[in-house]
């Protein structure tokens, strides 16, 4: 059963896989299920990515459920707050409902944790400006069809800019091991550029604060300490 197939409320396959793995059809038995996953598998937190053409319908009352959205909101959300599990989605290009949908979902579930990352660069600077705004997002690294030296750089100049550490500058995002020898190594160069250049700024306008143990720290947070922060900080 796939993260995605809640995500976009596809009830004919979640119906299929509950039914294959011997679970009731049914909101409680999807939850069931999903929960009896997270106990096998442990994971650290799931994942989903969203078509080009992805609407998100979410309940504009409290205790309405858009039927078409139900495995969404009663099942995958529920779990996700009720096992402290965060959802990573990899949002694709449609720039004109991205940030509804990034709102839409830190509003409805602000217990939930949210970690995002974007295959469009349009969406960089929209997506920093809601890291600030919803305490239940964060921002990390660039998915894999949007990977290259030049966009890796950019996005993380625009998130240091408006974010200071607070993000992960990069994630593997790979599914063949080969990519993650070159695509960290590349990602690193990048990144390295970026903070150069905004630290050079900083003392350009006189600060002066400037410290090996400095740097190490600043690289430290934007390659995990920031995630692991983000992870334990108290929502709601």
């Amino acid at each position: 059963m796939l993260v995605d197939d809640f995500l976009k409320g596809d009830k004919t396959s979640l119906k299929h896989s509950l039914n294959i793995a011997g679970y009731k059809q049914t909101v409680e038995g999807a939850r069931q299920y999903l929960k009896d996953s997270v106990d096998i598998y442990k994971p650290e937190y799931m994942i989903a990515w969203t078509l080009h053409d992805f609407q998100l319908c979410i309940p504009l009352v409290d205790g309405i459920v858009d039927g078409s959205n139900e495995y969404f909101s009663e099942v995958l959300m529920k779990v996700c707050e009720e096992l402290n599990i965060p959802i990573a989605l990899k949002i694709s290009a449609d720039s004109n409902t991205n940030g509804k949908i990034l709102v839409q979902l830190c509003k409805r579930f602000p217990k939930v944790r949210f970690l995002a990352t974007f295959l469009s660069e349009r969406n960089q600077h929209e997506s920093c400006a809601l890291a600030k705004k919803f305490p239940n997002l964060h921002i990390c690294g660039c998915w894999w069809y949007s990977y290259s030296p030049s966009i890796v750089q950019e996005a993380t100049q625009a998130r240091l800019e408006t974010l200071g550490t607070a993000f992960t500058a990069q994630h593997s995002g790979v599914r063949v091991l080969d990519q993650l020898v070159y695509k960290w190594s590349n990602s690193r160069s990048a990144i390295a550029h970026s903070l150069f250049r905004q630290y050079f700024k900083l003392i350009s306008s006189g600060w002066t604060g400037l410290t090996r143990s400095g740097i190490r720290r600043d690289v430290r947070l934007l390659f995990g300490e920031s995630y692991e922060e983000f992870l334990t900080k108290p929502l709601g």
